[in-house]
């Protein structure tokens, strides 16, 4: 069950998607509460097969805010710091 009730579906990005058109960068944590990883996944499959320019980066260690592990977090910084330079170099040529 990917929502409780067809009111949280219904305020949920995965029925705002259709005008999407910017990159996207999904970090989801393994142990997050607030998110359902099979939410995350969902929407990432669902804006790859309208074409979005997606990017997913799981982090099976941590939760919704991505910290307490040292490794994970420094992944999370790297990664954000390189999808923005690639991102924005594309649209500067």
């Amino acid at each position: 069950v990917l929502f409780r009730s067809q009111k949280l579906y219904e305020s949920s990005p995965m029925t705002m998607n259709k005008d999407i058109k910017t990159p996207i960068l999904l970090l989801i944590g393994g142990k997050d509460k607030r998110v359902v990883c099979a939410q995350s996944i969902y929407y990432y499959k669902i804006l790859k097969k309208k074409g979005v320019d997606v990017t997913l980066r799981y982090y099976p260690e941590v939760g919704h805010s991505l910290l307490g592990n040292q490794e994970s977090e420094m992944d999370v910084f790297i990664n954000q710091v390189k999808f923005i330079q690639e991102k924005t170099r594309d649209n500067n040529n």
